[in-house]
């Protein structure tokens, strides 16, 4: 691309003139360098029909002619012809091929890997799974996921190795050890031997920590005397919003068996057994809080037993709060 290019149709030390023309389509010969000798001398593709550059290549050391690969911007990228037999490779043993058509020239320029940050999927309390796209532009490349609160990153995971291909990956990482209910930023970083890329920042929220605590449900309250037939008010505490369920028994006589007092005759041990009388439940907001039982439900005097407990949104219950009452006549 630095030479002088003559075309003559005059042979030397003779008159003997012959047509001559040179195609010169995809080769690099700035303009001022091809020179026509005679009048039947011809160059076919001589300016932007023929695919010519005519612009002088940007390579490592033009001047000194140490190192004339090409570095990123020269015209002659991506300017050869597409006639190149795939998968040919250029003098470095480099893909003859990479972009959209070859490089003029017997080097093909490697660019750095080209890097797209995705999206985040499977996003909980602690961890993400984050997706990327890679391509290594023909040299072996790795990637790792930069991630951090702040666009200052801070954390990173350990670099995959990807390979030397010339098209796209889909690549995708895992995040663990993340805080709960934080907004995270993430990039793609992209590595091969001519340089890294960084692919755009993108965020992602971790879900709120699981709710692991029980609602706690204060001691029952009743107001005395109470009786028999008579609505009954059962006052308490609730520590969170939560569903409360109320449950009356009355001791009746029974029998132990298979290791448990059961209600009613029969063989075992005597022993005495609870019956249920009543089960209210209902939706109660944190604080204090009641839960009434019908009447009709009280209609023995004598010896009862109170038993609340509360569940949670998120399924946990609470311990049992019990209260031994007697209904009066």
């Amino acid at each position: 691309g630095t030479e002088d290019l003559e075309v003559s149709d005059t042979h030397n030390g003779g008159g003997d003139n012959r047509a001559v023309s040179m195609d010169i389509g995809f080769s690099a010969y700035g303009a001022g360098r091809v020179f026509l000798n005679g009048p039947d001398a011809t160059v076919i593709g001589d300016g932007a029909a023929g695919n010519n550059v005519a612009t002088t290549p940007v390579l490592v050391d033009l001047a000194g002619a140490t190192d004339l690969r090409q570095l990123g911007g020269s015209p002659t990228i991506d300017a050869g012809s597409a006639a190149v037999a795939a998968g040919a490779a250029d003098i470095e043993g480099d893909p003859r091929v990479i972009g959209t058509a070859p490089d003029i020239g017997a080097d093909e320029y490697v660019p750095a890997p080209a890097a797209s940050t995705g999206a985040a999927t499977a996003v909980t309390a602690t961890t993400a799974t984050v997706g990327a796209s890679v391509t290594p532009n023909g040299r072996a490349t790795t990637y790792r996921i930069e991630y951090g609160t702040t666009t200052a990153y801070g954390s990173t995971t350990a670099a995959a190795s990807l390979g030397a291909g010339t098209t796209a990956a889909a690549v995708s990482t895992a995040l663990t050890g993340l805080t709960p209910s934080t907004t995270y930023h993430y990039r793609v970083v992209a590595t091969n031997s001519t340089g890294t890329t960084n692919g755009a920042d993108a965020v992602l929220t971790t879900a709120a920590a699981p709710d692991r605590t029980a609602p706690v449900v204060g001691p029952l309250r009743i107001t005395p005397p109470v009786r028999a037939t008579r609505r009954l008010v059962v006052a308490f505490t609730l520590s969170e919003d939560a569903r409360a369920v109320l449950t009356v028994s009355r001791p009746v006589p029974g029998r132990v068996r298979g290791g448990a007092c059961r209600a009613g005759a029969g063989t075992g041990r005597p022993c005495t057994a609870w019956t249920r009388v009543a089960r209210i439940a209902a939706a109660r907001t944190a604080g204090p809080r009641s839960l009434a039982v019908p009447g009709p439900r009280l209609a023995r005097p004598g010896a009862y037993r109170l038993e609340l407990v509360a569940t949670d949104a998120a399924g946990n219950t609470s311990t049992t709060r019990r209260k031994a009452i007697t209904l009066r006549r």
